[in-house]
């Protein structure tokens, strides 16, 4: 038997990040619900998988209860110095309103029913907040991006 999936939970968190976040008046352009590698917008978010972790509940216990760890991935295309319209700047702040925004859909998100009992940002210290989101530089279908990787963690009990 088996509850909540990996997939599910993971599905949910992208729907919820595209709500959020996608289209127009919104800081991204386009937002996945796996990781993506053949997009060419310069604003998206990629919801990847990154480990799960499971346990059998009580004694002779039949339920179980699983972590499931994701990364937001925010992608930034970098700004060509020819380009007047997409500047250093702009990418800037819309790596700062995309990282804002995908921070509110996990705070706000806290427990969602029928996917998730606790959603989190990941430590790997058990402190009370997240690790420090990384920047690193990335090519997507031949073209340069900043990625910004926020780290979650959800727990659903399996039936």
């Amino acid at each position: 038997m088996s509850g909540v999936s990996r997939t599910d939970s993971q599905e949910h968190l992208g729907l919820l990040l595209k709500n959020a976040l996608e289209g127009v008046g919104k800081p991204a352009e386009k937002v996945f619900d796996h990781l993506a590698d053949d997009f060419t917008e310069s604003t998206v978010i990629c919801v990847a998988t990154s480990g799960s972790a499971s346990a059998i509940q009580g004694i002779g216990g039949t339920k179980g209860k699983s972590r499931h760890r994701y990364s937001i991935c925010i992608f930034i295309a970098v700004p060509e110095p020819e380009n007047v319209v997409w500047t250093a700047k702009l990418a800037q702040s819309k790596l700062n309103d995309m990282y804002i925004g995908a921070r509110d859909v996990v705070l706000a998100n806290k427990a969602a029913a029928g996917h998730w009992l606790n959603l989190k940002f990941f430590s790997e210290e058990g402190v009370e907040y997240g690790d420090f989101s990384q920047i690193i530089p990335v090519k997507v279908a031949g073209k340069d991006y900043d990625m910004e990787k926020i780290f979650v963690e959800c727990e659903v009990f399996d039936v």
